[in-house]
């Protein structure tokens, strides 16, 4: 990326977080290496929400692991408690949809927002399942403790389900970043002000997102009254695959630059890609592979077990004191060989509202023909009456269709088109003559009668 576009889009991001004033406080959120997650504390239905999450470039929080659920348990164990209520009820990313209910499934039939492994064995149910609520939407709600030391005892983090329509204390949104840039050193000045994508402001973030804006305040320089107070930069792609920092540091001017020089354009020891640095450089590898223990040699992240190999399986094992087993990636289970892979259809568990594509490893859902899903997946009618051209005559839109009807004076025929009705040989309206026209017709009177004021008597 060239440094002036890198500055536009610098800009243009820092205007928009600062118009949307999201209000997340400094303990508010929290990212890692593979995203971040933030509490919100606004009354807002299930649905609302989800949008609100959608908004910003995130889903509802999903914990499809006891690990990835205790991710979340440290954010609400860290955040402000804001207000003097003693529970709050948050909303995650788990609903039902009508007549979904399982007894046997540790979900009971809720599926999570995001395709992933809905078949999980982790769950946190508060109370037993509620059998008399299948018939109707249901979505879950986390409670949390706003006490001390409250942990995981008793029904804190536990999850129950209610209405969807419910407007509960607030609700957790996750952000999913397949990039993060390191965080930046203090120089003097105090350390950096982070500005997420999803407008969350922090000094303390260790894995800092793609897209985020990093303000250093720069130390004063008796020498240079000129130099700037802070310097901004973009956490961005870089030409070559990787992601950086829009600008490298040192950001804060100094009096007298130092010279660097370019050892990488020189004959150098990285077997894949080199990076330079003020004193010398350093190594790095592509995507799949991780640099070893030498610091310039690159291998693959995760070697064949050649174990695994001999015994015959397609994807991997699993190795115990007493048995080799193969297994297979999520989605996939082992075929009648016992070494194979074939694709799981979880379409057979009814995983979705309408209709369901079964893919390889995973599964997609769709909607019936006259409906269409909307921003947040729900399938919801398609007004076919909006298009003008849908019939010729009057439209009436229905639940996952539409009736064509003919305007008075007109008749439908075999091929749905409108034509002329003959009001004259169908109906005989008229007391003597009648004389039909395109859309109509009118009663006359023989000679010496006149038409009443109905209009079809003599």
């Amino acid at each position: 990326s060239s440094p002036s576009l890198s500055l536009c889009l610098m800009l243009s991001l820092k205007v928009s977080l600062a118009e949307a004033g999201a209000g997340l406080g400094e303990k508010d959120a929290i990212c890692n290496q593979e995203g971040c997650y933030a509490v919100f504390l606004q009354k807002k239905t299930f649905r609302e929400a989800r949008q609100a999450c959608l908004d910003q470039g995130g889903t509802l929080v999903t914990m499809y692991t006891r690990e990835a659920a205790g991710v979340v348990h440290n954010l609400l164990s860290a955040t402000v408690v804001h207000g003097s209520r003693a529970r709050l009820r948050l909303w995650i990313g788990l609903h039902r949809p009508p007549r979904q209910c399982s007894a046997t499934k540790p979900l009971r039939g809720f599926i999570w927002v995001t395709a992933g492994n809905q078949e999980g064995q982790f769950s946190n149910w508060i109370r037993k399942e509620m059998p008399n609520t299948c018939a109707v939407p249901r979505c879950v709600a986390m409670t949390v403790h706003t006490s001390d030391g409250a942990g995981e005892s008793g029904d804190n983090f536990r999850w129950a389900e209610g209405p969807c329509v419910m407007k509960l204390d607030g609700f957790i949104c996750q952000y999913t970043y397949s990039m993060m840039c390191s965080p930046l050193k203090d120089e003097g000045g105090g350390p950096a002000v982070y500005e997420t994508p999803f407008h969350f402001k922090s000094t303390q973030l260790t894995h800092v997102p793609y897209g985020s804006v990093a303000d250093m305040p720069c130390p004063t320089d008796g020498s240079n009254p000129d130099a700037p107070s802070r310097e901004s930069v973009l956490c961005i792609e870089r030409d070559d695959g990787t992601v950086g920092w829009s600008k490298d540091a040192p950001l804060c001017s100094s009096s007298a630059p130092r010279q660097t020089l370019d050892w990488c354009s020189g004959e150098h020891e990285c077997e894949q890609h080199c990076q330079n640095r003020d004193e010398d450089y350093y190594c790095y590898c592509s995507e799949g592979y991780i640099l070893d223990e030498d610091g310039y040699s690159c291998k693959h992240k995760t070697p064949v077990n050649r174990i695994c190999v001999d015994m015959g399986c397609e994807y991997d094992c699993s190795i115990t004191s007493r048995s080799v087993r193969c297994t297979c990636p999520p989605g996939y289970q082992i075929g009648p060989d016992g070494h194979k892979c074939s694709d799981v259809d979880e379409c057979q568990q009814q995983p979705c509202p309408q209709l369901c594509v079964n893919t390889p490893g995973t599964f997609h859902c769709t909607c019936y023909p006259g409906y269409q899903p909307d921003n947040t997946d729900e399938c919801v009618d398609i007004d076919e009456c909006l298009d003008e051209g849908t019939c010729e005559g009057t439209c009436q839109n229905t639940e996952g269709s539409f009736n064509c009807l003919c305007n008075p004076g007109f008749t439908s025929n075999s091929e749905g088109e409108c034509i002329d009705l003959n009001e004259c040989t169908e109906y005989s309206p008229c007391d003597q003559q009648c004389i039909n026209f395109v859309g109509g017709y009118q009663c006359s009177c023989n000679l010496g009668f006149e038409l009443k004021k109905d209009g079809l008597t003599c």
